[in-house]
């Protein structure tokens, strides 16, 4: 990252991660019913990937899409050296794909067996590393991990915009009587227009 950027994307004074009792009490109940059904969470994980490493793989010839794999796979590995099993990863299809061999990035040139390869699931075998990756097709409707880590991949986009906001809302004073979108709220969609953020302030 570029240094000068460094202000506007790491904007962390007067951040917090808190919830009220209420709150804490109802993911606790959810915990327990997950784990009634043999999920345990353990840990939660994310790969950021900032638009200046992305346009910088762009140059390099690389989608946005193989960039995303690639943090994937980042995630992969690094929870296998924190576990002391095989590694299952269920993970959505990136970029459509039906056959990952070849767009690997951090796991290439590791031995890989293919296990099937089909449109709705792709699933590789990598001895090395223990387990499988499996990609599927619109995993997020069908696996309950799957869906909440696509729950904490939008809380993290919110929580990264919101730090842009106030770092420019306290670099500039015309940009100070905007509210600033707490994670949670519904926010801009690449391409829209520019205009005012109405939502609470944190």
């Amino acid at each position: 990252m570029p240094p000068h950027a460094a202000p506007q994307c790491w904007h962390e004074p007067g951040e917090v991660f808190e919830a009220d009792d209420a709150t804490l009490r109802r993911v606790a109940k959810d915990l327990d019913k997950l784990e009634s059904g043999g999920v345990k969470i353990t840990a939660v994980r994310s790969a950021i990937v900032c638009a200046k490493h992305l346009n910088d793989e762009v140059d390099r010839g690389r989608s946005r899409y193989a960039v995303d794999l690639h943090a994937m796979e980042r995630l992969v590995l690094e929870l296998r050296e924190r576990c002391d099993g095989d590694v299952l990863a269920i993970l959505g299809k990136v970029g459509g794909y039906t056959q990952y061999e070849a767009a690997f990035g951090p796991l290439s040139g590791r031995l890989c067996a293919v296990v099937e390869e089909q449109r709705a699931r792709s699933t590789y075998r990598f001895p090395g590393v223990g387990g499988n990756l499996s990609f599927r097709m619109d995993a997020d409707a069908s696996d309950r991990l799957v869906s909440i880590a696509s729950l904490v991949g939008k809380y993290l986009r919110e929580a990264l915009m919101a730090r842009i906001v106030r770092h420019y809302r306290e670099s500039n004073p015309a940009a100070r009587r905007e509210r600033v979108p707490r994670p949670g709220h519904r926010s801009l969609r690449a391409g829209d227009p520019p205009r005012q953020v109405e939502a609470e302030d944190p």
